[in-house]
Order: C-alpha cells, then structure tokens, then sequence
C-alpha cells in the first residue's frame, strides 16, 4: 500500500512539474504576444462577471424562496446594518474634522509663534546693524577727527608761543593781540 502511494504520489509529482514548466511556457508566449494578453484579460473579466452573476442569481433565488415576511426581515436587518455603518462613519468624520480644526488651530499658534520670533528677531537684527553702522562710522571718522584734534592742539600752542614771546606792552586794544585767522594760516 506504501509502494502504490508512493508511485501514485511520484506520477503527481510529475504531473505538477509538467504543469508548472508548461505554464512558464504558456507565460512567456503570454507575455511576448500582446493580443493574446488582450484575450487573456477578456476571458479573466468574463470568467469574473459570470460569477457575479452566478452569485447574484442564487441570492435571487434564496430571496424567490423567503415568505414576505422573512423578506422584510432581512431587508430590515440590513437597513439597520447599513445605518450602524453609516453612523459609524458619521462618528469618525466628527472625530477627524475636530482633528483637523485642532492641527490648524496649532499650526496658526506655530506661524503666530514664528512670525512674533521672527519679528523680535528682526528687530534685534535692525538693532545690531544700527549698531554696527555708528560703530563704523566712528571708526572712519575716527583718524580725521584724531588729525583735527591734534591740529587744533597744534594751533594752540603755537598761539600760546606766540603770545607768550611778544613783549610785554601794555596794549588795552584788541589790535595788539594776533587774530585766530592769521595765526591759523
């Protein structure tokens, strides 16, 4: 019994990989050949509507065999399935759109958020540059001043020399003392 089973079962075997090489086969002519593709679509489709109708042939047979009654009853009985489904879903959009509201709502707070950062920060920034344009200007005006400074020293002591090298006169009228102009010159 164990040697036919295991003959019976080799044959199988055999049958399978005949099958399974003639399918590879029938593939690659499949694949190379596009009308027969086209065909091999139509017949899945047709073999697909043929058993939708099948399917919906035999609930119209099993509803032809129901009293009035057990026909009113089940179509009840989906009316109230189909209404838990929708109320369930009416739940769920309810839930999603408070979702939604809510991440707006945050996404405003956040561009609030960055908008108010970004306009303290720009305004640090616009401070800082102010800043830094005196701090350059200084700087550049800093050697001109520095010379005029030191000119104006110059022109100082070189009064102060002046007078203090006249003689003594006793002069009361202001012609007597040298002018800032001609000194300067």
């Amino acid at each position: 019994a164990n040697f036919e089973l295991q003959q019976k079962a080799e044959q199988l075997q055999s049958q399978v990989d005949s099958l399974a090489s003639k399918e590879v086969t029938l593939q690659t002519e499949l694949e190379s050949n596009p009308l027969k593709q086209r065909a091999f679509e139509i017949n899945r489709r047709i073999q697909e509507l043929v058993d939708k109708r099948n399917t919906v042939k035999e609930e119209i047979e099993s509803e032809a065999q129901l009293s009035p009654e057990e026909e009113k009853a089940k179509h009840l009985s989906q009316v109230k399935e189909d209404n838990k489904e929708i109320s369930g879903f009416e739940s769920r959009i309810r839930e999603l759109r408070g979702k939604i509201d809510q991440c707006q709502e945050e996404i405003v707070r956040c561009e609030d958020s960055i908008q108010d950062q970004d306009s303290e920060q720009a305004k640090k920034y616009k401070e800082l540059r102010k800043r830094e344009e005196q701090i350059e200007d200084y700087l550049s005006k800093h050697d001109t001043l520095m010379s005029e400074e030191k000119e104006a020293k110059a022109f100082t002591r070189r009064t102060l020399s002046s007078f203090l090298k006249l003689p003594q006169q006793d002069c009361p009228e202001p012609r007597c003392y040298p002018r800032y102009v001609t000194l300067r010159n």
